[in-house]
């Protein structure tokens, strides 16, 4: 009996030690999959989340942090000894640019105040006053000088004053290649949306006719659309990030007008912080 009895105690022992191996590979295997799966949760950004505010910085440090990236991509750029290269650097470029404006830039305006002649270079503050009955002053943002006021606060040597004041063909003229522009008449979102896809993520100047208004389109390449401008509707009357199926002037326009930024030659010019030439 006890022989026996000290066998099968060798056998339960053995068998409980596989079933301890065997549960323990399956908790590893789950666990790695788990975590590859957060992995790749991680390495895809929700632009959703991008409509209020999250810089943790000053305005002004911002714009430094964008300028040194610009100095480093541009000594590289230099140094670059053969075009692959050269077209490497400027595809990060373009995709880092869309993630500053989109992510840090934009929900640093959200809630600057709109106006017609307003010229501020900085959210919420700036040179240009509007003094109220309280004899306090509110610098605001006009429409024309939200695109310009941010495209040169991250680096592009426009002459943001003289592009302002052009009607909204002539603003998306100066900021976007000739080429990617386009045009919709008496157009519907479903079309402009299907003209998003079709030229692919990024960042695009939008005019609109016949209201007279500019701001950008922002494409993530997926799902999500956004209409950044400063807004004369009241609410919000202030710089806002539209959808595409609210009450907006996007929804309202008949006509528009578009270009896609970020062109390799203007990436290029952003680098080697060479002027932009004005267009008439």
């Amino acid at each position: 009996m006890f022989n026996i009895t000290s066998k099968k105690k060798k056998w339960l022992v053995i068998v409980f030690c596989l079933l301890v191996v065997t549960v323990t590979t399956i908790s590893c295997e789950e666990n790695n999959s788990s975590q590859e799966k957060e992995v790749h949760a991680d390495s895809t950004i929700d632009y959703s989340s991008f409509d209020t505010l999250r810089y943790n910085i000053s305005y002004d440090n911002l714009i430094i942090k964008i300028e040194n990236f610009r100095r480093q991509q541009a000594k590289l750029y230099r140094e670059a000894d053969n075009e692959a290269l050269r077209k490497e650097i400027i595809e990060v470029c373009q995709d880092s640019l869309f993630d500053y404006m989109v992510m840090e830039v934009f929900p640093a305006w959200y809630g600057t105040q709109w106006d017609f002649n307003g010229i501020t270079q900085v959210p919420k503050k700036g040179e240009y006053p509007i003094v109220e009955n309280n004899g306090n002053d509110v610098n605001r943002i006009a429409c024309g000088y939200f695109v310009t006021m941010t495209m040169h606060g991250v680096g592009f040597k426009i002459e943001r004053y003289k592009v302002a004041w052009k009607n909204p063909e002539g603003i998306v003229k100066n900021l976007a290649k000739s080429e990617s522009m386009f045009y919709l008449k008496n157009y519907r979102i479903e079309d402009l949306k299907a003209q998003l896809k079709k030229r692919g993520k990024g960042l695009y100047v939008v005019g609109l006719g016949p209201i007279g208004h500019v701001g950008f389109l922002v494409y993530d390449g997926k799902e999500y659309y956004r209409f950044v401008h400063s807004s004369y509707d009241v609410p919000p009357n202030s710089v806002t990030s539209d959808t595409f199926t609210s009450d907006n002037p996007l929804t309202r326009a008949n006509d528009l007008i578009i270009g896609k930024t970020f062109s390799s030659k203007m990436i290029e010019k952003w680098l080697l912080g060479e002027n932009f030439e004005l267009i008439n």
